[in-house]
């Protein structure tokens, strides 16, 4: 009688870094006569951009104990609104909010890969934040960023936005969303605004990462 088919999972023992542009995948039979693949799948292997590794200010306002059906329209209008940082980021100067007051970037610490703005301003009630981080790449990177966040989110990367106004329904949930982005040899800037929901005000981060890239919370970091 013929054998039985059987298959096996193989996992890379190292991961494969990829270049921009096509790349060719070539399976080679290494032993048997009579050998198929029922699937080929690729993973991102994905890092998580850490607290320890951000800066925050903050917060901004879009309305205050609104009820349920004033919300959205308040919400969007705030992330809309440029707010100081994402006109200009002068980490070692104050930043205007509203009503005449200011606020210094402030380092995040820890190694939660949950950013907690609302641990760090104490003040959730209709607020926005914003945190960065910077990235430095030895070389040109095309790589993929996913995110979840509490709860509505816009992200820029080196100054231009890349994601206007994620939103979602439901609980948070980390590694919900993803967005391809290609950072620039040498350092990168990755900037998020985060509307609190009624529970929290934060985010996860994560980046595909080929085992060359540093996180640091100002470029000066990077430079060492």
């Amino acid at each position: 009688a013929a054998a039985e088919a059987h298959g096996v999972s193989t996992i890379l023992p190292n991961a494969v870094s990829l270049k921009k542009g096509t790349a060719t995948v070539t399976l080679r039979r290494l032993s048997g006569a009579r050998t198929a693949v029922s699937f080929f799948q690729w993973t991102p292997i994905l890092r998580e951009i850490l607290s320890k590794n951000w800066q925050a200010v903050g917060p901004f306002f879009y309305g205050v104990d609104l009820p349920n059906d004033k919300v959205f329209d308040a919400v969007e209008t705030g992330m809309k609104t440029a707010f100081a940082p994402e006109v200009k980021r002068d980490l070692a100067a104050p930043v205007e909010l509203q009503n005449g007051k200011t606020a210094k970037w402030t380092p995040l610490t820890g190694d939660d890969p949950f950013m907690n703005l609302y641990g760090y301003s104490n003040t959730l009630s209709g607020s926005i934040n914003y945190a960065v981080t910077y990235i430095y790449a030895p070389t040109a990177h095309n790589v993929r960023i996913t995110y979840g966040m509490d709860y509505w989110a816009k992200i820029w990367l080196n100054g231009q936005l890349v994601q206007d106004f994620a939103t979602h329904g439901g609980a948070p949930i980390k590694g919900q969303f993803s967005l391809d982005i290609a950072l620039q040899p040498g350092v990168n800037e990755l900037l998020i605004k985060v509307a609190s929901g009624s529970m929290g005000n934060g985010c996860w981060m994560a980046i595909s990462d080929p085992g060359d890239l540093r996180y640091a919370n100002t470029p000066a970091a990077l430079a060492k």
